[in-house]
């Protein structure tokens, strides 16, 4: 007798152990299935981010190629425009000074009226300058 409760106890101690593998090995299944959707989950949205960085990266590399070819153009149109304004200036000194020439032979009024010619033409000047600025 007690050799059978022996046997059935441990019959029932074999059974309950058998219930409980079989209970863990399906949570392990579970909890691999989990891990698996988590693992393509969080890969899913790291390529988004990836991608979207890249995009984002792409952009501002345009951005800034297109400020950089933007900033040469200016470089080369002030240039342009400074080596303008010297020649207008270096005309407008030789003119001055044929003017002074002339000035000193005329009288006084002569002189006024060559000098308030002067003061226009130069007002002309500094006017196209500013359009040409502007536009």
């Amino acid at each position: 007798m007690l050799i059978h409760r022996v046997q059935a106890e441990e019959e029932n101690i074999k059974s309950n152990l058998r219930r409980q593998l079989r209970q863990l090995g399906k949570e392990k299944v579970d909890l691999e299935n989990q891990l698996e959707q988590e693992q393509e989950y969080i890969t899913h949205k790291m390529s988004r981010q990836l991608r979207e960085a890249i995009r984002t990266k792409n952009a501002l590399q345009n951005q800034m190629e297109a400020e950089r070819r933007a900033t040469e153009e200016l470089k080369v149109k002030i240039a342009e425009e400074e080596r303008q304004l010297k020649v207008a200036l270096q005309n407008k000194i030789e003119q001055l000074q044929s003017d002074n020439c002339l000035a000193q032979a005329l009288s006084e009024k002569d002189l006024q009226a060559a000098v308030n010619k002067m003061t226009m033409t130069l007002e002309k000047l500094v006017a196209a300058k500013r359009y040409r600025a502007v536009t």
